[in-house]
């Protein structure tokens, strides 16, 4: 299943896995818990990409 979604906390609710996708770049997938709010929210700016791993 593909959830596409701005509501973090629905995203994190949802999914087991978490991808984010930023000025076209793809991030790793992450499990559940192994990044905050914050951090996927940042991602989602554009920033942490370089950290992504």
């Amino acid at each position: 299943m593909l959830l596409i979604s701005e509501d973090l906390d629905e995203v994190i609710e949802l999914s087991d896995v978490v991808h984010v996708i930023s000025i076209g770049r793809l991030s790793p997938g992450y499990r559940r818990g192994r990044k905050t709010v914050a951090e996927l929210g940042a991602m989602m700016a554009g920033q942490g990409f370089d950290d992504a791993a």
